[in-house]
């Protein structure tokens, strides 16, 4: 068994693996080379069953620990965004206009960095890595429930992570319930008949409904502090017709994001608007059709799974900070603790970071170390220790 290599030397060559992974970002659902460099990386620390998911997007390791006990699934995110880099830095993205501007390869690096720990199977149970692609689309955790290969993999107890710019860097940050907002998007098309503009009675536009549509998808909302209460509906894109000026637009199309904090709620509010789409566009006369998009369940955490990643923070000298609101962005995290006892985790990136998304954003080497030493406590804390 190889020895477990000092922090210091470990740490280093966790770094350049994160900043490996910088370079050669992937868009969702093309996450294949991601996998190969993880699956090098992982090659001197061999776990009990490495399982491959999603035709090559995603990776599953599996290490058994040295007695029984419960299966604990720790997910990281993979994939990169379709944003061109603006840092300088010599390990910046090589692919035009892709970069990782959410720090998912700081979160798979930290994951990937629990290898030489785990090899050595100083814990209970077993742990599975799972390296998932997608997460920015809503589609990749959905993907890895479906494939048959995860069948085997099935766990007792989830827990993710993400960092947090605008909290302390290194701080814990945890919620007992609904961690991040469930959230899906919807398009709205409406068809009528195109007309010459200067007669524009002799067609169909659906200039009066897309107003009277974009007036009412507003009225939806629901800002409320009351996780219970609150649902957002924003309008991202809405077009009528093409500027030809000479045409009458006879089709138009409308497409928005809705937000609760229940999944029962997102739910129930795509009903309404799908509703209100096709009564709308009834009483104007006009065709209509709605899809669905990019689903997210809300990620919850469930309140012995977030005492017990406390007592991990605590235990690996991290400070706490307990989240008095959920988030309004997703996570398909959600689509887990949906389905198992879980805690989803934010790890301060720093109050100063560039925020996620943004062009000059860069993951913070400086966290590696604390996310590596909070999984560690976390194992133990959660395995060595009855979940009720």
């Amino acid at each position: 068994m190889i020895p477990i290599p000092s922090e210091e030397n470990w740490l280093r060559e966790v770094t350049e693996f994160r900043r490996r992974l910088h370079a050669k970002p992937c868009l969702s659902g093309h996450e294949a080379e991601t996998v190969a460099m993880i699956s090098e990386f992982l090659k001197p620390w061999t776990p009990f069953q490495t399982t491959t998911l999603v035709n090559g997007t995603g990776l599953a390791c599996c290490y058994r620990g040295n007695r029984p006990g419960k299966r604990l699934l720790l997910r990281a995110d993979t994939d990169a965004l379709p944003i061109q880099e603006t840092n300088s830095f010599n390990h910046r993205s090589e692919t035009e206009n892709v970069s990782h501007k959410c720090g998912h390869d700081g979160h798979t690096a930290i994951l990937a960095g629990l290898a030489p720990f785990l090899s050595h199977g100083q814990f209970a149970g077993e742990v599975v890595l799972l390296f998932q692609p997608a997460e920015e689309v809503g589609k990749g955790a959905a993907a890895i429930l479906a494939d048959e290969a995860f069948e085997n993999l099935k766990p007792d107890l989830v827990a993710g992570l993400h960092n947090l710019p605008g909290f302390p860097r290194g701080a814990v940050c945890l919620r007992n319930g609904v961690f991040a907002a469930a959230s899906e998007g919807i398009t709205i098309n409406l068809t009528g008949l195109t007309a010459h503009a200067a007669y524009p009675e002799t067609g169909h536009s659906p200039v009066l409904a897309v107003a009277q549509l974009l007036t009412g998808i507003e009225g939806l909302k629901n800002l409320t502090d009351s996780p219970d209460d609150f649902h957002l509906v924003t309008v991202i894109h809405a077009q009528i017709g093409k500027p030809a000026f000479g045409t009458a637009p006879g089709d138009a199309q409308i497409s928005a994001t809705l937000r609760t904090y229940d999944n029962l709620a997102i739910d129930a509010l795509k009903t309404r608007v799908k509703n209100l789409a096709f009564d709308v566009s009834q009483r104007h006369g006009l065709q209509c059709s709605v899809n669905f998009t990019e689903p997210f369940r809300a990620t919850e955490s469930h309140p012995d799974m977030v005492k017990k990643a406390a007592l991990a923070a605590t235990r690996a000298n991290l400070e706490v900070v307990h989240l008095p609101s959920p988030f309004r962005w997703s996570e398909d995290f959600g689509q887990f603790t949906e389905r198992w006892p879980g805690v989803f985790v934010g790890l301060g990136a720093g109050t100063n970071h560039a925020a996620l998304h943004n062009p000059d954003y860069d993951f913070p080497d400086e966290l590696l170390i604390h996310g590596m030493n909070f999984w560690k406590e976390f194992i133990g804390e959660t395995l060595d220790q009855p979940t009720k």
